[in-house]
């Protein structure tokens, strides 16, 4: 399996545009260090096994990452919710903000993450599918740590056939970002996406480093929506995601 890291400085076209009104210095640091579990005593932990998720790679965990983002996020001061070493088992889930810390809340990924691979569980009302795990909402976060979000994509690739057709149904991403603003993702690992690997839609100042990706049938393993930004900064945009994975334009 191949596998292509990449460095990203600048993503989303908004930030050009309006600039990015966070300090990044501070929390690009704050996401190395996170990675390992290095916070201040003014953070509050919030496990998923705390919260009832299995570290099994059977039993699904969905409700139980839901339960524990929402009480990080919820929480009334600096928060990380952590996913630790273990295998964990989830269908699609929505992370929802706004949330009500005073900092960026931390998700720290140290586990592997794994989808249910039948896609009954992603069935939508629209013409797409559902995606995997969306981030929806959030004013300020980081999405770091060394472990991945396996999507268990090979087994229903065969299905797939927006590689050899733009008129088809979108397979559901790993990631989605919607109305998410100022946000570091850093560290992690997608493996084997049924769609994409991320996709980015009405966010801002979202920053990508050291991320790295397995390949996929997609050609494009990112997506920016095209309403974010106009034509020619999205295809700067897309220009920097693309060729730093090696993609031609």
């Amino acid at each position: 399996m191949m596998v292509v890291a990449f460095v990203i400085v600048m993503v989303m076209c908004l930030t050009l545009i309006h600039g990015c009104h966070c300090n990044a210095a501070a929390a690009l640091h704050t996401a190395r260090v996170a990675s390992n579990g290095i916070v201040g005593p003014d953070f509050k932990a919030f496990n998923v096994l705390e919260h009832g998720a299995k570290a099994d790679g059977r039993t699904d965990s969905s409700i139980n990452f839901i339960r524990t983002f929402e009480a990080a996020c919820n929480f009334h001061g600096n928060a990380m919710m952590v996913i630790p070493d273990g295998v964990f088992l989830i269908g699609p889930v929505l992370f929802s903000g706004p949330c009500f810390n005073p900092s960026l809340l931390i998700v720290q990924v140290n586990g592997i993450v794994k989808a249910q691979s039948n896609m009954a569980y992603y069935r939508g009302d629209g013409e797409d599918d559902i995606d995997w795990i969306t981030f929806q909402a959030i004013d300020g976060l980081i999405l770091t740590g060394r472990g991945a979000f396996h999507g268990q994509g090979s087994a229903v690739w065969r299905f797939n056939e927006c590689a050899r057709k733009s008129n088809c149904i979108r397979f559901p991403a790993t990631l989605k970002f919607i109305k998410v603003t100022n946000a570091i993702i850093r560290g992690i690992k997608s493996i084997d996406p049924k769609g994409f690997h991320i996709m980015i839609s009405m966010s801002q100042n979202l920053r990508i480093f050291e991320v790295s990706t397995s390949s996929s049938p997609i050609r494009n393993d990112f997506r920016i929506r095209s309403h974010d930004c106009n034509h020619g900064l999205r295809h700067a945009c897309q220009r920097n995601i693309y060729q730093s994975l090696g993609h031609p334009c």
